[in-house]
Protein backbone atom coordinates (compact mmCIF):
# COMPACT_ATOMS: atom_id res chain seq x y z
CA UNK A 1 0.00 0.00 0.00
CA UNK A 2 2.73 2.28 1.24
CA UNK A 3 4.92 1.47 -2.04
CA UNK A 4 1.97 1.87 -4.58
CA UNK A 5 1.40 5.30 -2.80
CA UNK A 6 4.64 6.52 -3.38
CA UNK A 7 4.81 5.07 -7.21
CA UNK A 8 1.25 7.17 -7.81
CA UNK A 9 2.85 10.17 -6.54
CA UNK A 10 5.69 9.86 -8.60
CA UNK A 11 4.07 8.86 -11.68
CA UNK A 12 2.04 12.48 -11.08
CA UNK A 13 5.37 14.14 -11.33
CA UNK A 14 6.60 12.25 -13.54
CA UNK A 15 3.48 13.32 -15.72
CA UNK A 16 3.89 16.47 -15.24
CA UNK A 17 7.61 16.52 -16.38
CA UNK A 18 6.85 15.10 -19.40
CA UNK A 19 4.24 17.65 -20.15
CA UNK A 20 7.11 20.61 -19.61
CA UNK A 21 9.55 22.05 -22.16
CA UNK A 22 12.64 20.59 -21.96
CA UNK A 23 14.50 24.02 -20.95
CA UNK A 24 12.00 23.77 -17.69
CA UNK A 25 12.56 20.37 -16.99
CA UNK A 26 16.82 21.31 -17.45
CA UNK A 27 16.47 24.76 -15.39
CA UNK A 28 14.81 22.81 -12.31
CA UNK A 29 16.99 19.91 -12.49
CA UNK A 30 15.03 17.41 -14.05
CA UNK A 31 14.41 15.35 -10.79
CA UNK A 32 10.78 14.25 -10.86
CA UNK A 33 10.44 16.18 -7.14
CA UNK A 34 10.78 18.67 -8.81
CA UNK A 35 7.68 18.53 -10.07
CA UNK A 36 5.24 17.47 -7.08
CA UNK A 37 3.16 20.10 -5.28
CA UNK A 38 3.88 20.77 -1.62
CA UNK A 39 1.49 18.50 -0.23
CA UNK A 40 2.77 15.46 -2.43
CA UNK A 41 5.90 16.40 -0.94
CA UNK A 42 4.65 16.21 2.32
CA UNK A 43 2.62 12.98 1.85
CA UNK A 44 5.78 11.33 -0.06
CA UNK A 45 7.83 11.78 2.86
CA UNK A 46 4.93 10.90 5.56
CA UNK A 47 5.03 7.45 3.41
CA UNK A 48 8.99 7.02 2.89
CA UNK A 49 8.96 7.84 7.05
CA UNK A 50 6.53 4.63 7.27
CA UNK A 51 9.06 2.35 4.99
CA UNK A 52 11.49 -0.07 6.58
CA UNK A 53 15.22 0.85 7.23
CA UNK A 54 18.12 -0.80 6.07
CA UNK A 55 18.79 -1.78 9.75
CA UNK A 56 15.32 -3.17 10.41
CA UNK A 57 15.26 -5.20 7.21
CA UNK A 58 18.93 -6.66 7.91
CA UNK A 59 18.07 -7.51 11.48
CA UNK A 60 14.86 -9.68 9.94
CA UNK A 61 17.08 -11.46 7.59
CA UNK A 62 19.57 -12.30 10.43
CA UNK A 63 16.64 -13.49 12.26
CA UNK A 64 15.53 -15.48 9.72
CA UNK A 65 18.90 -16.70 9.07
CA UNK A 66 19.19 -17.91 12.59
CA UNK A 67 15.76 -19.32 12.66
CA UNK A 68 16.60 -21.59 9.70
CA UNK A 69 20.09 -22.86 10.83
CA UNK A 70 18.24 -23.74 14.12
CA UNK A 71 15.99 -25.70 12.34
CA UNK A 72 18.73 -27.30 10.07
CA UNK A 73 20.34 -28.17 13.72
CA UNK A 74 17.39 -29.67 15.21
CA UNK A 75 16.92 -32.11 12.17
CA UNK A 76 15.07 -33.88 9.18
CA UNK A 77 12.32 -34.52 11.62
CA UNK A 78 11.43 -31.06 13.03
CA UNK A 79 11.04 -29.63 9.98
CA UNK A 80 8.75 -32.15 8.28
CA UNK A 81 5.08 -31.86 8.02
CA UNK A 82 3.37 -34.68 9.51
Amino acid sequence: MVVQRIDEISALGEGRKREASDRFVALHGGATVDFLTQEELAEMHTLKMKLPTFTQLRQEANERLKARIASRKRGPKANSVV
